[in-house]
């Protein structure tokens, strides 16, 4: 789905609206629509663990600030990391290894001024798993583009509808979505790790 493709689900699905040929048009749906998609869309990844927006990295280490001194090393924040999922010690990968503790700050450089975000773990090489602020619609999967346009559509509904019942509808059909992916996922992964431990056990006893 393009992104046009999801505010037209949202407007004419959801509210039952006109449909947009384009977010720079000159119309109130267009105009409401372009105000909320980004937030909206920013919002629906965090609130999931998006695998088409998952991404594992090493950490690029920064010199620790002085006033962080109880943290061991300090790292710099990925300019595409929207929200932190995990961070492990190099050498676990797998994903259900457990994270370590970390701490983020904003730290202002005293010579330059200039703030950046770090994050601080008591580990060296620190590998951080974390949700990437995807914006090209062609890498999402249907779910997230359906839900996309329940979110939208929550947003957007009150000014060009005035119902509020609408927009409590709407939020609430979201949630619901949402915590049905949840719980999907959360099933997925137990089959999977069940899968992986009898794989082992079959290495291990040569069944």
């Amino acid at each position: 789905m393009t992104i046009i493709d999801i505010c037209n689900e949202a407007l004419v699905t959801h509210i039952g609206a006109r449909a947009i040929s384009s977010l720079t048009e000159s119309s109130q749906e267009a105009r409401v629509c372009n105000a909320a998609y980004d937030s909206c869309r920013r919002s629906v990844l965090r609130d999931h663990p998006w695998k088409f927006a998952e991404a594992r990295e090493v950490l690029a280490s920064v010199t620790l600030p002085d006033q962080y001194a109880e943290w061991d090393y300090a790292y710099a924040y990925p300019s595409d990391c929207l929200i932190i999922r995990k961070v492990t010690a190099d050498g676990a990968t797998s994903v259900t290894d457990e994270g370590i503790d970390y701490d983020t700050q904003l730290y202002t450089n005293p010579t330059t001024s200039v703030q950046s975000k770090i994050i601080l773990a008591a580990t060296d090489e620190a590998v951080l798993t974390y949700t990437k602020d995807v914006e090209n619609s062609e890498f999402y999967d249907a779910q997230f583009s359906e839900l996309l346009a329940l979110r939208l559509a929550s947003k957007i509904a009150l000014p060009l509808t005035k119902r509020v019942q609408l927009r409590d509808a709407l939020l609430q059909q979201y949630q619901f979505f949402l915590n049905r992916s949840k719980s999907v996922d959360t099933l997925e992964a137990t089959v999977r790790k069940d899968d992986s431990d009898d794989a082992w056990i079959d290495d291990r006893f040569g069944s």
